[in-house]
């Protein structure tokens, strides 16, 4: 009856064993399987948050750049900005204590330019600081004709008369 249970101990142990090194086996798998699953989630977690960074970086430029685009439309005018252009002009003057007013506008036939032609009038001071003004505007101007002249009679009025060139005119 010992060998009968030494039998059966052994044919349970063996049967044990077997059991469990195939349970060890498909736990070993089912562990590697679910780390490779974690793994190929997690490098689509990391391109994700790649793409996020990238999207991110590039809307903080498209924002830089947003800004920088409206500075530099700044010193261009158009068709539809001329007005503007003109209150800014004689806007310069008031800032320097004088007094300005458009005398004529014309546009070039290539339309790459726009002639504007201002009459300016207040003290030398305030004259010579407004033409200082036209020539450090944000505007690209070009000043083909600056004609000063005191009035006469003794007279601390100074009058001048501009011929200013808008380079950076667009159609």
């Amino acid at each position: 009856m010992k060998i009968d249970y030494q039998k059966t101990f052994l044919g349970i142990s063996i049967i044990s064993f077997t059991l469990f090194s195939y349970l060890f086996y498909f736990l070993y798998g089912e562990i590697k399987s679910n780390s490779a699953a974690e793994e190929e989630v997690n490098l689509i977690w990391q391109e994700e948050s790649k793409l996020r960074e990238e999207v991110s970086l590039l809307s903080r430029e498209f924002d830089n750049t947003k800004d920088e685009s409206e500075e530099l439309e700044k010193h261009f005018a158009d068709n539809s900005d001329l007005v503007p252009f003109l209150d800014t002009i004689e806007g310069l003057a008031r800032q320097a204590g004088a007094t300005a007013q458009t005398t004529s506008v014309d546009i070039t036939p290539d339309g790459t330019s726009l002639s504007v032609g201002l009459d300016a009038e207040g003290t030398f001071e305030a004259v010579y600081k407004y033409l200082t003004l036209l020539e450090n505007s944000p505007y690209e101007l070009e000043l083909y004709s600056v004609h000063m002249y005191k009035e006469a009679g003794g007279s601390s009025v100074w009058k001048a008369r501009f011929g200013l060139k808008l380079i950076s005119f667009t159609i």
